[in-house]
């Protein structure tokens, strides 16, 4: 075989190499792209929601127990489904199976809130910025839905929830009027 025929072999092997690399990587990002592409996402601000903390305030009433609150991460859209249509009695009621049926596509955590008290949770989920949807359970109260609000307070009076945007009693600004960090992780 002549040396420039040779050449030419290599070079076209060195193409078919390099062809079958690059469609190997394109198949390979096509798989994982979507998870990468919505963690980049979510690391630069841009995820499916804008959630970093969450603030509580439990109004002195007649009832003598502190609330008991549960926040969960939707990561999947079956786990969306889920919490979008499970009341607050249900939830607590079937929260253990959930977790176990959804572990993988849910976080939740808990917190208790004496009367009187404010609380802003600052310690969240390590992936919640990739949460699709973030719902707030309060035992014997009611749901409700914080996946578009930044920095959400949520105002628990006479068997109501009331969100609010800032501190109650803030007057503006986004000061807490009491923080504690931490809640016990349920799943």
């Amino acid at each position: 075989m002549h040396a420039d025929a040779r050449e030419l072999q290599t070079i076209g092997d060195d193409v078919v190499n390099t062809m079958r690399t690059t469609l190997l990587m394109a198949m390979l990002f096509t798989l994982s792209g979507c998870s990468l592409w919505e963690r980049t996402k979510a690391t630069v601000g841009a995820g499916p929601n804008q959630t970093s903390t969450v603030g509580f305030s439990a109004v002195i009433s007649d009832a003598p127990n502190a609330q008991v609150i549960e926040i969960a991460f939707a990561y999947a859209d079956a786990s969306v489904a889920i919490l979008t249509q499970t009341e607050e009695a249900t939830w607590f009621t079937e929260r253990v199976g959930y977790c176990s049926s959804y572990g993988s596509q849910l976080d939740v955590i808990r917190l208790e809130l004496p009367m009187a008290y404010s609380a802003q949770l600052t310690s969240l989920p390590k992936n919640h910025k990739l949460a699709k949807s973030i719902f707030v359970f309060v035992r014997e109260v009611g749901k409700v839905e914080i996946t578009t609000i930044q920095d959400p307070w949520l105002q628990i009076s006479e068997g109501k929830i009331t969100l609010l945007e800032e501190p109650p009693g803030a007057n503006g600004t986004r000061n807490a009027l009491e923080a504690v960090e931490g809640a016990k992780t349920l799943c």
